[in-house]
């Protein structure tokens, strides 16, 4: 069995799954605009999952540079998505953290599409192949792009923005706030933490896996969103 295309082919039909529900919901209730920020970001993690599946499977160097390019489209969704659904649900953060961010990531969005490769890399040399999960997949190799950097910056306002809109909300002192600012604010943090981790070692040559899974670690932040959701509309 091909264990990572089941595993991501499941984690991005998960992620459809809710976000259809909850953009009903908000096409039933024009103001629930929480359930649309939600399903924005749902759809983009699925998207993110179908690119690194993709990844995985990639033939030629062309064809992994094209997909790691279009990835990054999904990502600053997710971002964008991710601030709006904070100070939505939460209430709280500072605005110019989250425009910092989204607005960072944005920046890095229009580079990626602006030089030959990506943003992540400067060339693509070849593609080797590894074994994950049983199955080959395929690791570009070639050199790396500085203009990364600027994709971790974006990763970093956005963990500092989540971070004080938390701990804002926990300072609040009513229990459902705290509930709140731990579920949703504490999953957006270890998740993130743990993909721009991941990302970091992968640049640094300091990993060998698959070029992202990003989109697993990802799926705790649609799965304590869900939840948070469901709460409020029970």
């Amino acid at each position: 069995m091909n264990w990572p295309t089941v595993v991501w082919s499941m984690a991005a039909s998960a992620c459809l799954t809710v976000a259809g529900m909850h953009l009903f919901i908000w096409w039933r209730n024009r103001r629930s605009w929480a359930n649309l920020v939600f399903s924005v970001a749902a759809v983009a993690v699925a998207g993110v999952a179908f690119l690194e599946l993709s990844l995985m499977h990639a033939q030629t160097p062309e064809e992994f540079g094209t997909l790691l390019r279009w990835m990054h489209l999904p990502v600053f969704a997710l971002v964008v998505a991710l601030v709006a659904f904070v100070r939505i649900f939460l209430g709280t953060g500072r605005p110019w953290l989250g425009h910092a961010a989204w607005g960072v990531r944005l920046l890095s969005l229009i580079i990626n599409f602006s030089v030959p490769t990506n943003l992540n890399y400067h060339e693509i040399t070849g593609l080797r192949q590894i074994e994950f999960l049983g199955e080959s997949v395929a690791v570009a190799e070639g050199i790396r792009s500085s203009w990364t950097r600027l994709g971790e910056l974006s990763s970093l306002l956005m963990l500092v923005f989540v971070l004080d809109a938390s701990i804002a909300c926990w300072r609040r002192g009513e229990g459902d706030d705290r509930h709140k600012a731990l579920t949703v604010g504490g999953s957006i943090v270890v998740s993130f933490l743990m993909a721009a981790g991941q990302v970091a070692l992968l640049h640094r040559g300091l990993a060998q896996s698959p070029y992202y899974f990003v989109s697993l670690l990802l799926l705790g932040i649609v799965l304590a969103m869900v939840y948070e959701l469901s709460r409020d509309h029970l």
